[in-house]
């Protein structure tokens, strides 16, 4: 009986532990490029946006096809989500969207990077400062994520800072503090329920939100849409009274947004499901073997 007891509890455990692991955030790669599949311990993940600068930028299937695709017209929105250095040191990105096609690859020097939370860091790192608990206040109830202090789109939106019921978990999320120049405090969240590299805002934000925007994924670029005539570029959505994001999440159907607050609700539930079903079916075999030796005797 102590036997079967650990396995139940056994069970238990490992259906709390798997349950989150499918919510956990994931590394978006090409999906049918042959090139990244061979090279891919070769290649660094990076997944930030990018313009083309150059005009006349070349498109390639992999780096070392000679022939090309078709040019890109400059301006136009990327997404690059890993780089690779060739044998003669040259860097090449593959761009790629959520939808997972195979990709195309373009010279990293013919592009340049959006200004984002690395290029944030890398301005004002040196006055980030530890977060204090006894200084500085963590936000409450139903918050936003932004992409850096200042820059006015919504990385994430429906934010429930107790998730779980733990009323104090994004507390201790928030690692770095920055102080802008209206001496507001933002707080880095480096990680949350599969939320990465965001912002909070550790006062009331709501006149912010107001003049807020939400950008669309850029236009995934398929090999056979080659060549790109016209730039491609984000739609920046105002996140308004008349489409703000509703509390569980949803947004305008016509609004793809670049970022989406995981719905994590499920989680709890399923790995409680998932416990009592193990938990039932080892009491289903003890059942059925004390009633066969019972027959027996």
């Amino acid at each position: 009986m102590k036997k079967t007891a650990t396995f139940v509890l056994v069970l238990i455990l490992l259906a709390a532990l798997l349950c989150p692991s499918v919510s956990a955030d994931v590394i978006i790669e090409p999906d049918r490029n042959s090139f990244f599949e061979a090279h891919r311990k070769e290649c660094t993940y990076i997944n930030r946006l990018y313009t083309v600068k150059s005009p006349g930028t070349e498109a390639f299937k992999s780096p070392e096809d000679k022939k090309s695709l078709g040019p890109v017209a400059a301006g136009s929105l990327i997404r690059i989500s890993h780089a690779y250095t060739a044998a003669d040191g040259t860097e090449w990105g593959v761009h790629i969207t959520a939808d997972g096609w195979d990709g195309i690859w373009l010279p990293m020097s013919a592009l340049t990077v959006v200004y984002d939370y690395i290029s944030f860091e890398q301005q004002h790192g040196a006055s980030f400062v530890d977060f204090d608990a006894s200084v500085h206040t963590a936000p409450t109830g139903t918050v936003c994520f932004w992409t850096y202090p200042g820059s006015g789109v919504v990385a994430y939106f429906g934010i429930d800072t107790q998730r779980l019921g733990d009323a104090g978990y994004i507390s201790g999320q928030i690692s770095k503090v920055y102080r802008d120049e209206a001496g507001r405090d933002w707080g880095y969240i480096e990680y949350y329920y599969g939320v990465r590299n965001v912002w909070v805002a550790l006062f009331d934000d709501s006149e912010l939100q107001k003049s807020a925007v939400v950008h669309s994924y850029p236009d995934a670029i398929d090999p056979a849409d080659l060549p790109v005539k016209s730039p491609i570029t984000t739609i920046a959505t105002p996140l308004d009274d008349a489409r703000r994001p509703t509390p569980n999440n949803t947004v305008p159907e016509d609004v793809e947004v670049l970022y989406r607050a995981p719905d994590n609700s499920w989680i709890l539930p399923t790995a409680i499901a998932l416990a009592l079903a193990g938990a039932a079916a080892v009491l289903i075999v003890i059942f059925i073997k004390k009633n066969k030796q019972t027959k027996g005797s």
